[in-house]
């Protein structure tokens, strides 16, 4: 005949491998409910091993706390399954159950022995934990193992009605009076049968929920690899069009340059003082649009590979507003425009100083591009509980929705000529996106035709 404590042992160890190799997975991946599913199965093989050594070890270990750790496993498990498939969970009521428990089974334990109690109070709680887990696992599985996750559920009802059976056997025949599965004795035959199926039934729960978590876990992995394959396929098509853009900006200044000097070599002689020193300007402005931007492309790939350093602290958003509208000044007064720095005075922002003069000097002069003639630039600000929240809005020409759901992706060519002429490449605003994005903050637009534009962006606040 199968000793039964032979059986438990050997059950006990091959859930203590299931459960190592359940919290090492999920130490390489971290997903949400898993270690607490690994916890669960290792409590139970700990139960297993104290329920072994019943008549050996004090019973407040061999019963009392047994009976507790058997029910906080599955409870653990219960929670783990919620976690994971985002059902709403409560720790409060299992911890609640695993009090009264150890109360219950510590009465009639160790005060009062009434074995009958412990059965029934112990069914009656496992019953209600299995069935729990059934409704779980086959009425909330995960699509892509709908057919594992539900074979697990059932195998949880099965294991409901066996406790369930065992609990009126109990009940019903007090000469079955027997420590579980320590006896078996002449006269202790049914229960040595129905211990037998319990065992078996809750090696097999558990060796399902074993698989249940190595599918989930894989399947869940592999759907990360896709979004994000998916995503990297969709950056590199952003970044071949966007560089495309940029070839297209860089031609016509570089073609303009050999032209000019061309033409000044062949006709230098002829050529009067004027028409050189216009020649020369015609150079240098198409050299210093080269340069800017050159160096604004090399800031947005420093910034998008996070090779630009961030060092946030306590810094005057006002004083920084002011520096980038003294930059803009030229600008502003050759086109009238009046410009209302609202931020009030010390208005400190847990940020980098370095990237926050980039952010307020790229949204100041987008704003004064496409303000026209005695236009009006307004800029506020706010601390919220979130954060700092600051606004740069303009009475320029305004964008469509079309173009505001495009401003910040690399790939798309949004820029288009100020109220001046004035050529921009876009990538300013990439940068400021970029910038906004290692502070962990957001950046949004509201704007519409003929309607101006009104950047906002939220800093948040220090942790």
């Amino acid at each position: 005949m199968l000793d039964l404590k032979t059986l438990s042992i050997i059950v006990s160890v091959e859930m203590l491998c299931f459960a190592f190799i359940v919290l090492y997975l999920n130490s390489r991946h971290k997903y949400a409910g898993i270690d607490y599913i690994g916890v669960g199965i290792f409590s139970s093989c700990f139960a297993g091993a104290l329920m072994t050594f019943q008549g050996i070890i004090p019973s407040i270990f061999s019963r009392v706390l047994f009976a507790v750790l058997t029910v906080a496993s599955m409870s653990f498990i219960n929670y783990g399954f919620r976690k994971f498939l985002g059902l709403e969970a409560g720790a409060r009521i299992h911890f609640f159950t695993a009090a009264v428990t150890f109360a219950w089974i510590y009465y009639f334990s160790e005060i009062k022995s009434d074995y009958t109690m412990r059965v029934l109070f112990i069914s009656a709680v496992y019953i209600l934990l299995f069935i729990d887990s059934f409704r779980i696992l086959f009425f909330n599985y995960l699509p892509e193992i709908k057919n594992v996750c539900r074979f697990a559920g059932a195998l949880f009802l099965f294991l409901a009605a066996v406790y369930a059976s065992r609990a009126i056997m109990v009940a019903y025949y007090p000469d079955m009076r027997a420590n579980f599965i320590m006896e078996n004795q002449a006269g202790h035959m049914r229960h040595y049968y129905l211990s037998l199926i319990t065992i078996g039934s809750t090696f097999a729960s558990l060796f399902i929920t074993f698989v249940c978590i190595i599918f989930m876990m894989t399947f869940r992995l592999e759907a990360e690899l896709t979004s994000k394959s998916e995503k990297l396929i969709a950056l590199n098509n952003d970044r071949e069009r966007f560089f495309s853009i940029i070839s297209h900006d860089l031609i016509s200044p570089f073609s303009a340059i050999p032209g000019l000097a061309k033409m000044m070599l062949e006709n230098f002689d002829n050529m009067t003082a004027e028409r050189i020193k216009e020649s020369i300007k015609s150079i240098f402005m198409s050299s210093e649009r080269i340069y800017t931007l050159l160096c604004d492309l090399l800031t947005w790939s420093k910034a998008s590979m996070k090779k630009v350093a961030f060092e946030p602290s306590q810094c005057d958003l006002c004083e920084i507003f002011k520096r980038a509208l003294n930059l803009n000044a030229d600008a502003i007064k050759r086109k009238s425009i009046t410009v209302s720095n609202l931020l009030p005075p010390q208005f400190f922002v847990y940020c980098d100083a370095n990237m926050a003069s980039v952010i307020a000097r790229n949204l100041l002069s987008n704003a004064v591009k496409f303000t026209p003639e005695g236009g009006i630039i307004t800029i506020t600000g706010e601390i919220k509980e979130s954060g700092a929240l600051f606004c740069v809005k303009d009475s320029g020409k305004g964008m469509p929705p079309g173009d505001v759901s495009r401003l910040f992706k690399a790939g798309e060519r949004v820029s288009g000529l100020g109220t001046r002429g004035e050529k921009g490449s876009g990538i300013g605003l990439l940068i400021v996106k970029e910038f906004v994005d290692r502070h962990g903050g957001e950046i949004s637009v509201e704007s519409a035709l003929g309607l101006g534009a009104a950047f906002s962006v939220l800093l948040p606040a220090k942790k």
